[in-house]
């Protein structure tokens, strides 16, 4: 543990004088092919760094802050686009914005503070559908309505880390539980974790630096349609780097080609392919094993039923539409059926679940170490902690 410790603070170091870099060469070399020449030997030292780190927690996490994320805003920005394109950043906020996946928090509207009417994000303007101008030049818009939606209160997190808690406990006992039952509650666990801990660095950033932040997930299971999914609820740090990146480009460049819905298709379909091969290393960073393309294949199904799902849209008016509550279990649930089905095998053929639970219990003993050293008041917290795990485990033992 303390080995892996001090490598992953190594590797922050590096990753922080690397921004450091960054931030400095923007200063004098102009955006364009100058400054992307100039970012790409940190680019493949972000690809690098993750495989001198071992564990889920840290190696994974810093996998998907600066292989994935961070890679793709440096790209952006050596073109002057993306996130880190504002001149008047400090150096502790470009480098916070540039490391974490966190969105600043754009203006919320008065009347809807939570941007709870924002259109999916990556469906053209309605407008631009038709034919092309005559004089063959096509003015392109992409629907992109700036509603805020920020952070919920803490005591929402607080209930998803006590939910996530009780479910890993159960997944201490996979060999009583059925085996679709199980893939489904590592299913739910992998987003209630990845929620709290996109939440738990953008609040911990608002302490530091008083910034305010998007909220990173937007209740996906009350999703409409794979566009509400996609488009504005899941993962939408990831999507708002993943529409600068892939998407915007490539409807820009191949309408006048394809057409608007041509270059539209054809957006979403390499959009969804390009975050399947991200998936895919972060994957290999965790496991260090042959991929099976399960996570591929997820993403690729998804980029086509959303293709076919905006055809039928528009060919098909619908005068009603099924409660919310019922579209979000239709939606949510053929996403956990399908992640199930394809990339929980994945994960635990590299015993993800055994692995998690090791190395969570690694982390507090090592606090505990900690705590005894000192003889501070965390060193009682953690032991309340561990004993309260070990108390709900045996009553998820008696239970099951």
């Amino acid at each position: 543990m303390e080995g892996e410790i001090n490598n992953f603070i190594m590797v922050w170091a590096s990753i922080y004088a690397s921004i450091c870099y960054c931030y400095g060469i923007a200063k004098s070399v102009p955006e364009g092919l100058a400054r992307l020449f100039a970012y790409l030997p940190v680019v493949i030292l972000f690809i690098i760094l993750p495989f001198n780190l071992y564990s889920l927690h840290l190696g994974g996490t810093t996998a998907l802050f600066i292989t994935w994320l961070a890679n793709f805003k440096i790209l952006l920005f050596a073109f002057g686009m993306g996130p880190l394109s504002d001149p008047s950043l400090p150096l502790s906020h470009f480098f916070v914005l540039a490391c974490f996946p966190i969105e600043v928090q754009a203006n919320p509207s008065p009347k809807n503070p939570q941007g709870v009417d924002e259109p999916p994000n990556f469906v053209p303007n309605g407008k631009n559908l038709g034919k092309p101008p005559a004089n063959g030049h096509t003015k392109l818009s992409v629907t992109r309505k700036t509603s805020s939606i920020g952070l919920k209160p803490p005591s929402y997190y607080v209930k998803k880390a006590l939910l996530l808690s009780f479910l890993l406990s159960l997944t201490l006992y996979k060999d009583r539980l059925h085996t679709k039952a199980f893939m489904v509650i590592h299913c739910v666990c992998i987003f209630l974790g990845l929620e709290c801990m996109f939440a738990g660095v953008a609040t911990l950033v608002h302490v530091l630096l008083g910034l305010e932040f998007e909220a990173p997930f937007n209740d996906p299971y009350l999703s409409d349609s794979l566009q509400d999914f996609w488009g504005r609820r899941w993962n939408r740090m990831v999507s708002s780097i993943l529409r600068s990146a892939v998407y915007n480009p490539i409807l820009r460049n191949f309408s006048r080609t394809f057409g608007i819905k041509g270059a539209f298709n054809l957006a979403i379909l390499v959009t969804f392919f390009v975050s399947a091969l991200m998936h895919e290393l972060m994957f290999y960073y965790m496991g260090r094993t042959r991929s099976k393309w399960g996570c591929t294949w997820f993403f690729v199904i998804q980029g086509l039923c959303y293709v076919v799902e905006d055809v039928l849209r528009r060919k098909f008016t619908v005068t009603w539409r099924l409660p919310r509550l019922m579209t979000g279990i239709i939606i949510f649930g053929f996403e956990i059926i399908l992640f199930s089905w394809l990339v929980i095998p994945e994960l635990l053929g590299f015993n993800a679940d055994a692995r998690f639970l090791e190395e969570y219990m690694a982390v507090v003993k090592f606090m505990m170490s900690l705590g005894q050293a000192w003889k501070g008041k965390g060193y009682y917290l953690l032991v309340n902690v561990e004993a309260s795990w070990t108390k709900l485990n045996q009553l998820m033992r008696n239970m099951l």
